[in-house]
């Protein structure tokens, strides 16, 4: 089990505002690694690291999904999900497939138009 440092909302949002003007790429700033980046700031560790640099584009991504699918991927390597509305700031969140972060009463996602924002209420 991963644990949070004790200064990690500190780390969380330096984490945000050093990332926030990064634009999509598959393989190299996609949601998993929007999402991965966050877990790396608040605990350390590095849910990323077998997948770095294994896919360079959607079609490559896909096949590694196929595998196992990334739901199941973040269940194994976080647990199991909790209600949103008990979600955290700094939690992930998943919706249509994509990662993103718990950042209040809402959750910031990466897609390849940009960033969004989906209330989790």
């Amino acid at each position: 089990m991963i644990k949070r440092k004790p200064d990690w909302q500190i780390h969380l949002n330096k984490y945000i505002a050093e990332v926030q003007s990064k634009k999509f790429k598959y393989g190299k700033w996609d949601c998993c690694h929007f999402g991965a980046g966050a877990i790396k700031a608040i605990t350390g560790s590095d849910l990323m690291k077998e997948y770095r640099g294994k896919y360079k584009s959607k079609k490559e991504a896909m096949e590694i999904l196929d595998k196992k699918p990334l739901f199941e991927i973040l269940k194994e390597k976080l647990g199991e999900p909790v209600p949103a509305a008990q979600a955290k700031r700094g939690d992930l969140a998943f919706h249509e497939g994509r990662v993103g972060i718990i950042i209040g009463r809402y959750a910031i996602f990466l897609t390849d138009e940009g960033y969004h924002q989906l209330s989790i209420q």
